[in-house]
């Protein structure tokens, strides 16, 4: 996974802290996705006929997805640019990377369903033994995702931790 929480840590002031949050939340996506194809194409590598072939199939239909995430990337750079520090934006922005988790679980999983759904029309002409290969490589690529997704949810509380030290509201209020 990204060094995501390490960057939060080594964050020294609310600026720095502003430009990670915009990073995690517009990156976070690309990152589970990276990672899940990694893991994919490795548990692919480890077995050989059909399991193999559908393991790459996902892993193909990853790397498109990627492609379209880093295209949306630019648009969306360029609009987190223009956000300043003040308590309305670091507000906006401590509240997308909480949901950021979220959002890109739902969005990875609701992708990865359609995929399945349009290759089950393709499993009418499967032979037993590569219907249950099939089955077994969907089952992997579940535990995968949720594997990641506990790993990325309990960095994503230590990274709410990190960012309320630098919460402009806080500040306002010791004072």
């Amino acid at each position: 996974m990204s060094n995501f929480l390490e960057r939060f840590e080594s964050v020294e002031n609310t600026e720095e802290c502003i430009r990670e949050m915009n990073d995690y939340s517009l990156n976070l996506i690309y990152s589970i996705e990276s990672e899940l194809m990694e893991r994919i194409l490795i548990l692919g590598k480890n077995e050989s006929g059909f399991y193999a072939t559908t393991m790459n199939d996902y892993a193909d239909f990853l790397k498109s997805m990627i492609k379209y995430e880093k295209d949306a990337l630019i648009d969306s750079e360029v609009q987190f640019a223009l956000r300043s520090v003040s308590v309305g934006n670091f507000a906006t922005l401590r509240d997308e990377v909480r949901y950021a988790p979220e959002d890109a679980f739902e969005c990875l999983f609701s992708d990865l369903r359609e995929y399945t759904q349009k290759k089950n029309i393709d499993k009418e002409n499967l032979n037993e033994d590569d219907l249950r290969a099939s089955n077994v490589a969907i089952l992997d690529l579940a535990d995968a995702m949720s594997e990641m997704k506990e790993q990325v949810f309990s960095e994503n509380e230590k990274i709410l931790e990190i960012i309320e030290k630098y919460n402009p509201k806080n500040k306002h209020q010791k004072n």
